[in-house]
């Protein structure tokens, strides 16, 4: 059974939005190296930096993070469309199995959205840190520390929607389930 149209758009859509984010996060990190001064405050308490990594080592950390997440991921979905349908055990699996295209689909969405994501929260977590180390901002990192709580709270609901989803929602190709 092909993808619906339904489907294409939503792959459509995960796929900008993944090497959207990841030239944001790539042109982010690049412009901290670039722009930081050669100590950064990585730590913070009661508003006063009290941990410092050189720049050079905050630029491979975060390019070391963009590699790792965007990766494991890719694998991640890679092996999942080659697992033989015996190996799928879960509710709602028979109805999953015969649109396994689908299914195969909804699991390469899901990873390039989470891809996404996570490289999004990681360029605006480098934005933070640069409005905290920039002098001329007179930022604290109080003021950025709404984005540790939302970033987790978004990271958390994309983790879980893809299981929730197939765990118990149907296939949109099969209307008798």
């Amino acid at each position: 059974m092909p993808l619906t149209s339904t489907m294409l758009k939503e792959t459509l859509v995960a796929r900008f939005f993944r090497v959207l984010s990841f030239i944001l996060v790539i042109f982010a990190i690049f412009w901290a190296y670039f722009g930081f001064p050669e100590t950064v405050a990585v730590h913070h308490q009661n508003n006063k930096a009290i941990g410092f990594l050189p720049k050079n080592s905050l630029f491979y950390y975060l390019t070391g993070l963009v590699l790792l997440n965007n990766l494991l991921l890719n694998i991640f979905a890679g092996v999942f469309q080659k697992l033989p349908n015996s190996s799928l055990k879960f509710p709602n699996a028979s109805a999953w199995l015969q649109n396994r295209l689908e299914l195969n689909q909804r699991i390469t969405n899901w990873t390039k959205i989470t891809q996404g994501l996570f490289n999004t929260f990681l360029a605006l977590v480098v934005y933070a840190l640069a409005m905290v180390n920039l002098t001329e901002t007179k930022k604290t990192i109080d003021n950025y520390q709404w984005m540790l709580a939302i970033g987790g709270f978004v990271l958390l609901v994309i983790l879980f929607w893809l299981p929730v989803r197939v765990l118990f929602g149907k296939p949109q190709g099969l209307d008798k389930y």
